[in-house]
């Protein structure tokens, strides 16, 4: 199928008979542009780089113009063009975001040459995209075809607490032992506190940093003389005589950092001692903190060794720890890697029966986010029929987590 645009005039160049007012000069036009690109990572501007490639050539291909910016034609025509564009994908067998993602990389180039978008939310572009999805049959050949690197499945605390007897029980506080601790330390962080892997290790390169810090974190109690409240960096001075003995004085950690949205946790995410589980998560976080002396502003979960140099918990190091874990459980590690503690966070609680408010504030979602649902939500939920046995929340574990493998992969 071969689609034409043989209607569409030649795009004109933009006019030179309107003076240019000093607003919009071409010193502030590329500032305003370049700041504007900075709204997106690099790695994501390098995806959108090919997406508009492929928009220019064909835009090129259609019109016999140079401007990808259409100046020529007007607002019916540009989104015309668009749904044009995401047909001739389309019929070469792209489907869903392959054939529509460019829209993203166009509004972003559009915006950076200050040119109005409005053609990009018309109703002929918005209901192309509907039209580029899947249908049934292909979802469902998709589904049963789709690799084990495409699906990742949630973990449960039975495989969280594996971790901490290996790499916790019976260590010391020597820098080798450090290192497993404090690789613990982040597989839990990512459970308890549903948090995406860059807000709690070293940025890849190229990505920027979202890692908490020490100080982020504020630890609260009450001793004999009265309540306290202090930040990360201060229960390295922190007198036994206020914490109590093995610091259980110190109820309560808030968590208040910056997540990849790049957005302030507006609502600080809390542990406390409600459960034995959260109370040792408790203890082995402040005893890190102690033991690490970490700066307010260094990385939580970082250590400095005997030489000075600081080492500092990798994204690497905590995917590995949860497939290797996975595996010692007879689940496929193609299945797992450092998202499933995100995934296994909110399904424990959904599974437990948390509020949908606690969930998103917990995950850093927005209050309309149907992402958390319909993507990390991996609990079977129950029907009418199932609910009658219902006696409180179920607490997740292996034989859960074993029931999500794909049947033709499932371990035994």
């Amino acid at each position: 199928m071969v689609v034409g645009v043989s209607s569409f005039p030649p795009c004109q160049p933009p006019r030179t008979d309107v003076a240019q007012s000093a607003v919009l000069s071409a010193e502030n036009k590329e500032a305003i542009s370049n700041f504007i690109k900075s709204s997106v990572q690099p790695s994501t501007d390098r995806k959108y780089e090919v997406q508009w490639t492929w928009f220019v050539d064909f835009v090129k291909e259609k019109t016999g113009s140079e401007d990808p910016f259409m100046r020529g034609l007007d607002q019916q025509e540009k989104a015309a063009m668009v749904s044009l564009f995401m047909i001739s994908r389309y019929v070469t067998g792209k489907r869903g975001k392959a054939a529509t993602a460019a829209t993203a990389a166009i509004r972003l180039r559009y915006s950076q040459e200050m040119l109005d978008t409005a053609f990009l939310d018309s109703a002929v572009v918005s209901t192309s995209r509907t039209a580029c999805l899947l249908n049934p049959g292909e979802l469902r050949e998709r589904r049963n075809s789709a690799p084990a690197s495409s699906v990742k499945l949630p973990v449960c605390e039975e495989i969280i607490a594996s971790m901490r007897k290996r790499l916790v029980e019976g260590r010391t506080w020597c820098e080798a032992d450090m290192k497993h601790i404090m690789t613990y330390l982040g597989c839990m962080y990512g459970f308890e506190f549903a948090a995406r892997l860059s807000e709690y290790t070293k940025p890849e390169r190229g990505l920027t940093d979202h890692c908490v810090r020490t100080d982020d974190l504020t630890f609260a109690g009450t001793s004999p003389t009265g309540d306290f409240s202090v930040v990360g960096s201060a229960l390295v001075d922190l007198p036994l005589a206020i914490a109590g003995e093995g610091y259980s004085n110190v109820k309560f950690c808030f968590v208040r950092g910056v997540t990849t949205k790049s957005k302030i946790t507006v609502k600080a995410k809390a542990l406390s001692r409600r459960s034995p589980e959260e109370s040792l998560f408790m203890d082995d976080l402040i005893q890190f903190i102690i033991h690490a002396r970490a700066l307010g502003k260094e990385e939580l979960l970082s250590f400095r060794k005997a030489n000075g140099d600081r080492v500092v918990l990798s994204g690497r190091s905590v995917r590995d720890e949860v497939k290797s874990t996975c595996k010692t459980f007879g689940l496929d590690p193609e299945y797992f890697s450092a998202h499933s503690l995100r995934k296994g966070a909110i399904t424990h609680m959904r599974a437990q029966g948390t509020s949908v408010d606690d969930r998103l504030d917990r995950g850093n979602y927005a209050p309309n986010s149907q992402v958390m649902s319909l993507v990390y939500d991996q609990s079977m939920g129950l029907g009418p029929l199932g609910s009658n046995s219902l006696e409180g929340g179920h607490r997740p574990d292996v034989t859960d987590v074993k029931r999500l493998l794909p049947a033709k992969r499932r371990s035994v």
